[in-house]
């Protein structure tokens, strides 16, 4: 320890300072609990080992679910059938493109609707928006404008 160093306000005996190397908290952060979204997430990317046909393949929990849905409202179940449909329904079709040159060999991709629920607009609505959609663009145009004839005048 050095005679010349003065204990005061910000500077701490040196006897309780960390040495180097040594944190102030060894033991860290402790970890958040996790969340029963995040368990859940979890639980369905586990593995599992499922026979189909005599075959043993790998999927995960969640592909068993879907597929175990799948066959049990083709089978008939009717609770099996209508959580299908309702998944289905929460579901819109965005876009359709050939995946082959091959007739009836087509791709489509959904995506979630707004609250759960297909948009099917009217008429009306798609008009209202095609005309939204122009005015915005329009009011667009003339602030660059305005701003252009701005720094014009300023040079």
């Amino acid at each position: 320890m050095s005679e010349d160093y003065e204990v005061g306000y910000g500077r701490p005996p040196q006897h309780t300072q960390f040495k180097p190397g040594q944190s102030g908290n060894p033991k860290g952060r402790p970890k958040r609990s996790k969340t029963i979204t995040a368990l859940l997430k979890e639980e369905l990317e586990a593995k599992i080992a499922v026979t189909e046909k005599g075959v043993s393949k790998t999927l995960t929990k969640r592909e068993a679910i879907v597929r175990q849905v799948v066959n049990g409202g083709l089978k008939g179940k009717p609770t099996d059938a209508l959580r299908l449909l309702q998944k289905l329904e929460t579901l819109v079709p965005t876009e359709v493109e050939p995946e082959t040159d091959e007739p009836g060999g087509y791709r489509i991709t959904y995506v979630r609707a707004h609250d759960g629920k297909p948009f099917n607009p009217t008429d009306e609505e798609i008009e209202f928006l095609a005309q939204r959609r122009k005015e915005k663009s329009k009011a667009k145009k003339q602030t660059k404008q305005k701003d252009e004839e701005d720094m014009n005048f300023l040079n």
